[in-house]
């Protein structure tokens, strides 16, 4: 096989046609591949239990839907319900394992979950994951279909979940199928550039003669078989690598790109150049609201399970079931919580731990008589009876009370240097009053003294000149 001779088999027309296509083939991947994606279609039955496996196993699926799954896997179930043998078992029936299966649901459409009860106590079910394309819903209502044949699932035994189901498709729209061409384009793509490399990469003799063609490519042949040539002096060999010709690498970097925008609902940080803190955090509120999408699916699906359970077992006692980020305190919500606290508002023990996901220590309650304001001057040493007050209210000697506040008054402001300590101090004493008024009143009263000053100061000078 001599490679001079290879070319002279391919007429002129072919190369020129071939050349013609390299051409419309440098136009922009990315515009080709959006215009195929958006305009081929997806048959379900192209979704089989092959190609989902072939689109679950690619690297960038595998990285952004876990990334998904992880935003609500990383929070705590929290059950607040008065019976504890209720939260256990809902607790024993929903772990890690079981949550991660159920975040599935947005990949395949619909999950659907066989519950086998299990007698700890109370009647509780043992989640085991079904194949989802066994079942259809009729109406409104799940039923087992694997042989052709809808037929009933008796009560309590059967769990499911559907995402973005719609009118015409009732089993729910997986996100596969939005993945299905871009997975699909860039295997395709690798696929092109392994086999091209493998048979193009080596690099090309080419040999230049003005002798005979055909013994200078005996001579190229025998040389790329062995290690050396002897050739003329007016002749040269060159070595030739294949050269790119276009940027079919962006190929996969967008279909990656496509493939993160799916399932994270618009990937941001890899679509911007560069740093942007701007960009990043417009992301995480994208991820946000598709995390909250998916724990409210989690969600409903543990509460009517919660659902079954009491009704199985004969339980009337309420139950709340929520997710919770650990490591999410809810500054807004705290920062609410101190201003009104601030007001007078003291909360409760049980909703500090139902809000805050905390456990606060019991201590015995102190008489309201026997609390000590902090900033206080003064405070009542003990607690007295209603009618003891009641008595003792005629005998109170008010004139007393107002000159104790006027002592306390007068002392504050001797200690103060200047007008705004003095204010402070006032503040500091009565922190829950109003001295908006008294400032004004201050203010008014130190301006009358100044001119009282004054006024003394020159009937004084009046005085020792007569």
């Amino acid at each position: 096989m001599k490679g001079v001779r290879i070319g002279r088999q391919y007429p002129s027309k072919y190369i020129a046609n071939k050349t013609t296509k390299r051409t419309a083939a440098a136009a922009p991947a990315s515009d080709l591949l959006t215009s195929l994606m958006n305009n081929l279609p997806v048959d379900q039955e192209w979704l089989d239990h092959d190609e989902m496996r072939r689109i679950t196993r690619d690297g960038t699926v595998i990285a952004a839907f876990g990334s998904r799954k992880a935003a609500t896997l990383k929070k705590e179930l929290l059950i607040d319900t008065k019976d504890e043998q209720l939260k256990l078992a809902i607790e024993k029936s929903f772990g890690y394992k079981t949550l991660r299966k159920i975040l599935d649901t947005p990949m395949q459409g619909c999950a659907v979950f066989e519950l086998n009860w299990t007698d700890d106590g109370l009647w509780r079910p043992e989640l085991v994951e079904r194949n989802y394309r066994t079942f259809v819903v009729e109406k409104g209502v799940l039923k087992f279909a694997r042989y052709g044949m809808s037929e009933e699932i008796p009560p309590y035994k059967v769990l499911y979940n559907t995402y973005e189901e719609k009118f015409d498709r009732p089993m729910g729209t997986p996100i596969a199928e939005a993945l299905f061409w871009p997975v699909k384009f860039k295997n395709a793509s690798l696929e092109f550039w392994v086999k091209f490399l493998e048979k193009y990469g080596t690099p090309w003799a080419i040999g230049k003669t003005s002798g005979d063609k055909d013994d200078m490519a005996d001579e190229l042949y025998a040389m790329l078989g062995g290690d050396s040539a002897v050739i003329d002096e007016e002749d040269s060999i060159e070595i030739t690598q294949i050269q790119k010709a276009g940027d079919f690498d962006k190929i996969a970097e967008y279909c990656d790109n496509q493939i993160r925008s799916i399932i994270l609902g618009g990937n941001l940080t890899s679509e911007v150049k560069g740093g942007s803190f701007a960009a990043a955090g417009v992301h995480n509120d994208i991820r946000e609201d598709i995390a909250m999408a998916d724990e409210n699916l989690t969600l409903d699906l543990i509460r009517e399970a919660a659902r079954m359970i009491k009704e199985i077992n004969n339980i009337s006692a309420d139950v709340t079931i929520a997710l919770k980020d650990k490591d999410d305190p809810n500054i807004a919500l705290a920062q609410r919580d101190k201003s009104i606290s601030e007001m007078g508002w003291t909360p409760t023990q049980e909703y500090i731990e139902k809000t805050y996901n905390i456990t606060v220590e019991k201590t015995a309650a102190v008489p309201v008589a026997n609390r000590t304001a902090p900033g206080r001057l003064f405070a009542f040493s003990r607690e007295k009876p209603a009618d003891a007050l009641e008595g003792a209210a005629g005998g109170i000697d008010l004139k007393k009370i107002e000159l104790s506040f006027q002592t306390q008054i007068i002392d504050i402001l001797d200690k103060a240097e200047t007008f705004e300590e003095a204010i402070e101090g006032l503040q500091a004493a009565y922190p829950k009053t109003d001295i908006s008024e008294l400032q004004e009143l201050m203010e008014s009263a130190m301006t009358n003294a100044e001119i009282l000053a004054r006024a003394e100061v020159e009937d004084e000078s009046i005085e020792e000149e007569e």
